[in-house]
């Protein structure tokens, strides 16, 4: 009889986002909640009680030195994800970062440079991959199901407003780079490239008139071209007048998949049938999981590539590899040109 494997110790770093994860891992059978880090004293300790954690700091140092804690959760502003990132890596801990997984090429590149050489798991939380409806997806596309996909767009369409103002100001401020492209964006533009490929070349457009006093254009649309000839659009909305929408159209030489209004009765495949007809039928897989977002299922597969030494499917080069695009569409918005991303790859 197989005996049972120690538990993994976890550490989270914030906890907005990151309670989700304390809530995950606490719940897994083979991890432990050991530590939280947070500013907020309340907050540690309301989470402290709930899930029955025995230590909580308040300073990221405090946390990065516990010997106990092997993998860190890092749910902080973006513009603290990298430095924290590397820290942990190069203190031998294993590392889950919340997207977008950092705000500059040169940050990507530091990231992968410590993963490279300490040898750490990094995972990035693009949760999209985890979803059984995108997974599905995915696997069509790959059978051969569409065809050629010559065309695909997703679109991260919220009203933010709330958000910014009053629960993440930090959000409004300059140093985060928080462009919706690069914030909420990158959970479209990485399911754009999962799902079609690699872009070769982005131009992006961009107003402000939803938020005026954001720093920032609340809404972008990014063009896209594709390393294997598909075009694609993604925009991104932060003060639009009705509920969040996660919006996916596929046009494929043998069929079309489109989530045009971010509600399971629009989840919807054509086929071509006879004639001049064609064959409407709503996706098999609802978009929404039971229990919501599958954090869950980001926590276990962090815990099996950890336990299993083996690579995250949203690892380090693909979250490089996302930021690359929307810096790219970023730089195209300021400089009105096409620009062509970055990309990484393992050594």
């Amino acid at each position: 009889m197989t005996a049972n494997p120690p538990k993994l110790h976890v550490g989270v770093v914030g906890l907005g986002v990151g309670r989700r994860f304390v809530e995950a891992f606490a719940a897994h059978p083979h991890t432990e909640v050991s530590a939280i880090c947070a500013k907020e004293q309340d907050v540690l300790a309301d989470t402290c009680r709930e899930h029955a954690i025995p230590q909580a700091y308040t300073e990221f140092a405090d946390i990065l030195a516990d010997p106990r804690v092997e993998l860190l959760v890092i749910a902080t502003p973006h513009a603290l994800h990298a430095d924290m990132a590397v820290q942990a890596l190069r203190a031998g801990k294993h590392v889950v970062v919340e997207k977008p997984m950092c705000i500059s090429l040169q940050e990507c590149e530091a990231m992968i440079q410590a993963v490279e050489e300490t040898g750490r798991i990094l995972a990035v939380d693009q949760v999209l991959r985890f979803y059984p409806y995108y997974q599905s997806i995915r696997e069509h596309v790959a059978s051969g199901g569409m065809g050629e996909i010559y065309y695909a767009e997703a679109d991260y369409l919220h009203n933010t407003a709330q958000l910014i103002r009053e629960r993440t100001v930090w959000r409004g401020s300059a140093e985060h780079s928080h462009y919706p492209i690069l914030g909420g964006g990158s959970h479209s533009l990485d399911m754009l490239r999962w799902l079609v490929g690699e872009v070769d070349r982005v131009h992006c457009e961009a107003s402000q008139r939803a938020l005026r006093d954001f720093p920032f254009p609340d809404c972008m649309i990014a063009t896209l071209q594709f390393a294997n000839g598909a075009v694609g659009k993604c925009t991104t909305s932060y003060g639009l007048v009705r509920p969040t929408m996660h919006n996916l159209v596929l046009f494929g030489t043998d069929g079309t998949i489109e989530r045009a209004r971010g509600r399971r009765d629009q989840d919807k495949q054509f086929r071509p049938a006879n004639g001049h007809e064609f064959a409407e039928e709503e996706w098999p897989v609802p978009f929404q999981p039971p229990g919501g977002k599958p954090i869950a299922s980001v926590a276990d597969h962090v815990y099996q590539c950890v336990r299993d030494n083996t690579t995250p499917l949203t690892n380090v080069w693909e979250g490089a590899n996302t930021v690359a695009v929307a810096l790219a569409a970023i730089e195209s918005w300021h400089t009105g040109k096409p620009v062509r991303p970055a990309h990484f790859e393992p050594a």
